[in-house]
């Protein structure tokens, strides 16, 4: 696993660390008005009032402002969502190559992931590609500027009079080439 295991101690210990006497300023989570997103939010306000003792403010909005907020980054934790248009990891790897890119909605930037980044986009020897989208991937996780919560699923049902019927491997469902049988 690249990300960390639930580890309460060590997120504890590492948040003292961090702090060294200051005191932690007051924190805003904002997220979309979503059931899901108003669920999430308020399991981990809790979670983090319950291991951290970090009491943080939730800011409900609506789709427009959220993403205002993410593209001026005028927010201090928020929860947001990808969809890959594409079965290939630079899809979201390549958002975080610069810190301009709008949608770096953290601003984060290093030079070595940009660098491998860069590489992966320009070579056409696919383990070369893999290695350095590999070792990209672990520099996004060791430093993670945003934490990944979980990842959409989806299920399809298909009678079996319905023949060639195919998704694509983002989800999407092709009819072109598909029929009934009777």
């Amino acid at each position: 696993h690249l990300y960390p295991s639930y580890d309460p101690a060590k997120a504890q210990a590492l948040l003292q660390k961090a702090l060294r006497a200051k005191k932690l300023p007051p924190l805003t989570l904002v997220f979309k008005s979503h059931t899901l997103d108003k669920q999430i939010a308020q399991l981990l306000q809790q979670q983090w009032q319950n291991v951290l003792g970090i009491h943080v403010e939730l800011q409900e909005t609506d789709a427009k402002t959220h993403k205002e907020l993410l593209l001026s980054r005028n927010y201090d934790l928020s929860l947001s969502n990808w969809i890959a248009q594409v079965n290939d990891p630079m899809n979201i790897l390549e958002r975080f190559k610069d810190q301009e890119n709008t949608k770096n909605y953290p601003a984060w930037q290093n030079e070595g992931f940009a660098q491998l980044v860069q590489e992966a986009l320009q070579t056409t020897q696919n383990d070369k590609r893999l290695e350095a989208i590999e070792s990209a991937e672990e520099i996004l996780a060791s430093e993670m500027p945003l934490a990944p919560i979980y990842h959409w699923t989806s299920f399809s049902l298909c009678q079996p009079r319905v023949q060639n019927l195919y998704t694509t491997p983002t989800g999407g469902v092709l009819f072109e080439r598909s029929w009934i049988n009777e």
